[in-house]
């Protein structure tokens, strides 16, 4: 098959998750192209186990309130404009990666007759509103309204998407709660690639005799609530 990608919320190879999808795809013989934001340095075009179209959108860099506006107001819809662009590469599938999206995403794929494929990697809306804690009255403003929206745009998606993947049996049943079609929902858990590890070949051994000791790989952040594990293990 050849599956369109579109990630606007991360930039690839850099999203793990993206990178390990995409080389198995690709092992299994499928053609993949993805569409994702470019960051400094990055190349517009390039193919490795993908073909990579990368996209600019204005005020990126910036950041900020500015940069909210733009890309909850536009920027993301333009995932439409790029699949709807790329149609002579004549996709058999649409594979949207999270929620900001998806909605233009599923839009392109219904007028291309496509199915589309959601990978929901957060809970957006929730992970928007936790992000708004303890920021400036303007962003508050700003961030309840994009919030309804984004949970108007999941349930619909929930409703009409061909495929969700997510990342674990609690959020399977979270996004089944709020409307998905249980089997229409898999879980791909979001583990470490053992042949990336095994590359790493110049790393000493860590020495495990005496105390035990744990090793966290992933994302620091507040949401990830990592002080409970750590008063938890004490």
């Amino acid at each position: 098959m050849r599956i369109l990608m579109v990630l606007f919320d991360n930039y690839y190879p850099k999203d793990p998750r993206v990178r390990k999808e995409v080389r198995t795809l690709a092992r299994e013989g499928h053609r993949v192209m993805v569409i994702a934001r470019r960051g400094d340095g990055e190349e517009r075009r390039e193919s490795n186990d993908a073909e990579i179209v990368r996209v600019e959108f204005p005020l990126m860099r910036r950041g900020g309130v500015p940069y909210a506006i733009l890309y909850y107001g536009l920027a993301r819809h333009s995932a439409l404009y790029w699949v709807l662009r790329l149609r002579g590469w004549r996709p058999h599938a649409v594979h949207v990666h999270d929620l900001p999206a998806a909605i233009s995403s599923l839009v392109a794929a219904k007028l291309l007759r496509l199915p589309l494929i959601v990978d929901m990697h957060e809970d957006w809306p929730e992970l928007l509103l936790f992000y708004s804690k303890g920021r400036s009255i303007l962003s508050k403003i700003l961030t309840y309204p994009i919030y309804l929206v984004l949970k108007i745009e999941e349930r619909v998606l929930l409703k009409l998407a061909d495929g969700i993947i997510t990342i674990s049996e609690e959020f399977r049943d979270l996004l089944v709660e709020r409307g998905a079609d249980p089997d229409k929902v898999v879980v791909v858990h979001n583990t470490i690639d053992l042949a990336e590890m095994r590359a790493l070949g110049d790393v000493p051994a860590p020495e495990l005799e005496g105390d035990l000791k744990l090793v966290y790989v992933g994302g620091l952040g507040p949401h990830r609530d990592l002080e409970t594990v750590i008063r938890g293990v004490k």
